[in-house]
């Protein structure tokens, strides 16, 4: 009979501690119904449409012929890995490949507002790639090219370069009781995202330390950015391929002339590899409240008026 009382008196607190746990998650789940939580509707995108690439460089990758609503809006992932619908190029077609991260990929928006589908409005004789990827960096991006898509034999690559494509690659945690719960409960992710603000703040205290560490002259990420650079410059210039990094500004605050060393940095590095270096940020600087071209008012990414704007940038510098 002690040995009962003794097992019931370990159960019940952790039996109560399920129940709450569990209470908890289930209102997560009824809140981010609405599909306006930013980390949960990437944690999904990340579940739904991504898988564990074979290299390490890449890390993860699309799933082939996947699709899921995310943020409200629907994105399809063709055969090819490649937001968009299957395309079958004829011969002496002009051919785009566009390289970056969740900017490149529209994040938030339908199909018809991405930087694609405006450039491909203004292109009508080419064939648009959408090689955007959430949560890449350049190095991620420019592998990828190079390991599965540079046999579509582009006439030009454009890289949308956001300020940290120069981050490094975030591993995994290690702990794989931590890796499943974040995998399967949104609690947790809640909890970790909270958790990495702080610690950021702590940490860091803003982004223009964060990005002086960064782009510090000796950081792994910044060299693993030029790296990539050279190698994509290289690659261009062995096969006449039209080749132009465009920068886009830091979207919380792209007035923020703090960060203006990075553009200096990136163009210099970018120059250096035989690309074509365009800044973009007078695209989305031109107005005192940066909002307006947010995809959402909590969520940064660039709206359909923001790529409107840069694709015409895009399809200028394609013409020359």
């Amino acid at each position: 009979m002690m040995g009962i009382n003794r097992i019931n008196k370990i159960l019940r607190p952790t039996i109560i501690a399920v129940v709450i746990l569990l209470f908890l998650e289930g209102l997560i789940i009824l809140k981010n119904l609405d599909m306006q939580s930013y980390n949960i509707e990437m944690w999904k995108y990340s579940k739904n449409l991504k898988r564990k690439s074979q290299s390490k460089v890449i890390g993860h990758e699309h799933l082939p012929n996947s699709s899921a609503i995310l943020q409200g809006v629907e994105i399809k992932i063709n055969s090819l890995g490649l937001r968009g619908a299957d395309q079958f190029p004829t011969p002496g077609s002009k051919k785009i490949f566009l390289l970056g991260n969740s900017i490149t990929l529209g994040w938030g928006l339908p199909w018809e507002d991405t930087i694609s589908a405006q450039l491909q409005n203004l292109e009508d004789d080419a064939i648009i790639y959408n090689g955007g990827v959430g949560n890449y960096n350049l190095m991620q991006s420019v592998n990828a090219y190079f390991e599965k898509y540079h046999v579509l034999k582009p006439s030009h690559i454009f890289i949308q370069y956001y300020p940290n494509d120069a981050e490094e690659i975030q591993s995994e945690s290690k702990n794989t009781f931590l890796r499943i719960l974040l995998k399967n409960s949104q609690l947790m992710v809640s909890i970790w995202t909270f958790y990495s603000q702080i610690k950021f703040k702590l940490e860091e205290g803003s982004m223009k330390k964060h990005y002086e560490a960064v782009y510090e002259k000796n950081s792994k990420g910044l060299m693993h950015m030029e790296e990539s650079l050279v190698s994509l410059g290289e690659h261009c210039n062995a096969n006449d391929i039209k080749c132009t990094l465009f920068f886009v500004p830091d979207l919380f605050d792209p007035q923020n002339s703090e960060l203006d060393f990075i553009k200096d940095i990136v163009a210099q590095k970018a120059q250096r590899s035989g690309l074509k270096y365009v800044d973009l940020s007078y695209v989305v600087n031109d107005t005192p409240e940066p909002k307006r071209y947010w995809v959402t008012s909590f969520d940064p990414h660039p709206n359909a008026e923001a790529n409107a704007k840069m694709a015409l940038v895009m399809h200028s510098s394609s013409m020359n």
